[in-house]
Order: structure tokens, then C-alpha cells, then sequence
């Protein structure tokens, strides 16, 4: 599998799809000609997506607030083992990336625990189906 710098930047569409806001901006009397172009242009040639999963900070973080006694070892063995994925010899750009990315989110969460009120959070595993997010998506 090729690194996402070989992947084209951008995908086509023979017929364009345009979203609901895509399309309110398009028919709304201030958009200029040149806007309504853009914004056909980019329904017919969208943009590549990269998302980075954070899987590994997401599961030490998820294990840190979950245990009652935040025990720190939660987040430095995902630091240490997302360092290892990093340092890989056959590991990726996008891996490397991934991986940085993922210890920088952890260390920001530790830096602005106490300062944003994490610590009065009790957060507890769901099991079975998760509560239904509000409000409820058009359609459902």
C-alpha cells in the first residue's frame, strides 16, 4: 500500500453532490458567480480525506479516565508504546505522524487536566448499546 503522498489529493464526481449547506450557500441572491463556481468544483472534485485515528492515545486516554484511581501509568504506557510505533523501522509517514500526533494530544491532556475540570468528570465504561446522542439526526 502506497503512503498517503502518492494518493491523488483530490477524487472526482461525474455528478456532483452537494450537501445542504453547500447548496443554501449556492442559492442564497449574495453568493457571487465565481463562489457558485467553487462550490461546483468542489462537489465534482472533493478532497481527499487523511484522518488520523488516534486509536492508541484514544485507548490510554479512555483508560485513564475510566479508572477510579487515574492512575497516570495509563497514559505513560500509551506515550511509550506509541513511541515504539513511531521509532519502527518500517513504519510510515503517516504512522509517524499518527503516532506524534497522538503523544501531543496526550500531553496536552495531561498539561490542562486539573485546568479544565477533567478531574471532576466520573467517567464510567458503557456496556451493551451506547445512549442515543441528542438531538437526533434528520431521519432517524
Amino acid at each position: 500500500m502506497g503512503t498517503t503522498e502518492d494518493k491523488p489529493k483530490f477524487n472526482y464526481r461525474a455528478t456532483p453532490q452537494l450537501s445542504a449547506n453547500q447548496m443554501a450557500e449556492y442559492l442564497s441572491p449574495s453568493t457571487s458567480s465565481t463562489r457558485r463556481t467553487g462550490i461546483i468544483r468542489d462537489a465534482r472534485f472533493p478532497k481527499t480525506s487523511i484522518v488520523a485515528q488516534y486509536a492508541r492515545g484514544r485507548e490510554g486516554l479512555v483508560n485513564f479516565l475510566g479508572d477510579g484511581t487515574r492512575s497516570y501509568g495509563h497514559l505513560a504506557e500509551a506515550t511509550v508504546a506509541l513511541e515504539k510505533r513511531e521509532a519502527k523501522p518500517g513504519a510510515s509517514t503517516w504512522m509517524k505522524r499518527d503516532s506524534r500526533g497522538s503523544i501531543e494530544a496526550i500531553e496536552a491532556f495531561q498539561r490542562h487536566y486539573n485546568k479544565f475540570g477533567f478531574s471532576k468528570l466520573d467517567c464510567r465504561p458503557v456496556h451493551g448499546r451506547q445512549p442515543q446522542s441528542w438531538p437526533r439526526k434528520f431521519g432517524q
